[in-house]
């Protein structure tokens, strides 16, 4: 009966969506008092059926009412990923693109998913053995340039935004999770990483020489506007990577594949 409801109430709100419905009293009213309590409870998406957070999250939201996530970077990691590759799925939140990478590799190729959120990984754990993803290696760490226990902020209204950066304490709850580093974890030459982990990118990729000299394609969040935009981008370079934008957020880092987006480094 909620699925109903929640479908009815979704397709007579499409014609509003990109209109700032949202930000008025009533979309705010209709969001906490129709949409929230009767959210279903899993979506279908990339032809994958994919547990959602209960309650207030934005992720969650936008792939109900928009039916998809990032369709710039989905499609660019479709166009590289092959069969038999090792990729790395670093912030994987509740698999979506764990799933995607483990459709493309295939049975004789492996994703290392990492994740450090508890609820996050309770979700990510779910949808890996719902839709049969045997080939990946679930990581219930934070990535960083060392081990150990690390801080870690959960944003209890938007998930995917929760951080291992001290500056975003104020928007999350505080707990303590596990460290550990990409050359530590993944013992193997890696042909494809993906990595949006909040803030700690840079740490994570100062943690991975190793990966760093083998790995030939990276698709990374990091807008330009960040304030550690051009250690990591000097980082890159250093290791001989061709940097192009994607979109606001995210960058494409190649040794090869360099073609149809907008250039950063000239």
């Amino acid at each position: 009966m909620k699925r109903i409801l929640f479908t009815t109430v979704n397709g007579m709100l499409k014609p509003f969506k990109g209109r700032g419905l949202s930000n008025t009293k009533i979309g705010k009213f209709i969001y906490k008092k129709v949409f929230v309590p009767n959210k279903p409870t899993y979506v279908q998406v990339e032809g994958f059926k994919l547990y959602i957070h209960k309650g207030e999250d934005l992720l969650s939201d936008s792939l109900l009412i928009t039916e998809e996530y990032e369709p710039v970077e989905t499609e660019v990691i479709k166009g590289i990923v092959k069969e038999g590759d090792v990729v790395v799925d670093a912030g994987a939140n509740i698999g979506y693109y764990t799933l995607i990478l483990s459709k493309l590799v295939g049975p004789k190729g492996k994703v290392y998913a990492f994740e450090p959120g508890e609820e996050c990984f309770d979700l990510l754990k779910e949808n890996v053995k719902e839709n049969k993803a045997d080939n990946v290696i679930l990581i219930n760490k934070a990535l960083s340039n060392k081990e150990g226990d690390i801080k870690f902020y959960v944003n209890k209204k938007d998930k995917a935004s929760s951080s291992l950066l001290e500056e975003t304490k104020d928007l999350g709850v505080e707990v303590i999770v596990k460290g550990t580093t990409l050359d530590k974890e993944v013992p193997e030459p890696i042909d494809f990483l993906k990595m949006d982990i909040e803030g700690a990118e840079l740490d994570a990729l100062i943690g991975a020489p190793e990966l760093l000299t083998n790995c030939e394609t990276m698709v990374i969040e990091v807008p330009e506007e960040r304030r550690d935009f051009e250690d990591i981008k000097q980082l890159l370079l250093e290791n001989r990577y061709k940097i192009k934008r994607l979109d606001e957020g995210n960058i494409l880092c190649s040794k090869k594949h360099v073609d149809s987006t907008k250039e950063v480094i000239e």
